[in-house]
């Protein structure tokens, strides 16, 4: 039986300047994901921080649920150019929107995620949890645990959790693996607040690895242990 893995990444990894999006970079992604699809059924939470960050735009002075909607509507954007970008070679998706958008794509439904999974297709879950006040961070868990995912891998620009920042201090000490007690204890920055309870109240194991090097995607997504583990 395949594997069901959701996948967080953020939406800077769609161009190779963290703008707008970009074919290489596109590529690059296209290449890691391509063949680990043939052996797991794979869910792809993409953010949208590569047309919208609201705290990059603070100056404009809107208020912080508006401009979550905007970032929903990015993250809609990175969906469909990505997963339309995957068609073009013969891989087989699916768009599905928190918000209902039908002109564009699917809202959001168990059943016919399912469906998808069933088709081989790989599955996009855009639009956040369709709430402001809530990252992607808290919408990848959410629908990591309502697909049954086996695992939630978080694909960031560190290569797993330390004891403290290892941008900021030489000596911090990496992880293999940390327990969602531990984490809590040391108050270990994995994510978000919401969507760490989320992952620790339903058992959800959550791999935390730098998706900005090269193959690590795709090892992934084919069972291979980078980062660190988080359960």
């Amino acid at each position: 039986m395949k594997k069901r893995i959701l996948l967080k990444i953020s939406g800077e990894m769609l161009s190779s300047n963290g703008k707008f999006i970009d074919k290489p970079a596109m590529i690059a992604l296209k290449n890691e994901i391509e063949e680990a699809s043939k052996n797991a059924e794979i869910g792809i939470v993409l953010g949208g921080g590569n047309f919208w960050r609201g705290k990059d735009n603070e100056n404009l002075g809107l208020f912080r649920g508006k401009s979550d909607h905007i970032g929903m509507l990015a993250t809609v954007m990175n969906a469909l150019s990505f997963s339309t970008f995957l068609e073009n070679f013969n891989i087989k998706t699916a768009v599905f929107s928190a918000r209902s958008m039908p002109s564009f794509c699917e809202e959001f439904n168990l059943e016919a995620v399912e469906k998808a999974f069933l088709e081989n297709r790989i599955c996009f879950f855009c639009g956040g949890t369709g709430n402001p006040f809530f990252t992607t961070d808290s919408a990848s868990a959410l629908r990591a645990i309502e697909i049954k995912a086996d695992m939630y891998a978080k694909a960031t620009t560190i290569d797993g959790v330390y004891d403290s920042d290892p941008r900021n201090n030489p000596n911090a000490k990496k992880y293999e693996n940390v327990s969602f007690q531990e984490v809590i204890s040391k108050q270990l920055q994995v994510m978000d607040t919401s969507a760490f309870a989320l992952c620790n109240e339903n058992n959800l194991p959550i791999q935390v690895f730098d998706g900005s090097k090269q193959g690590n995607i795709a090892k992934v997504l084919q069972g291979d242990i980078v980062g660190t583990i988080v359960q």
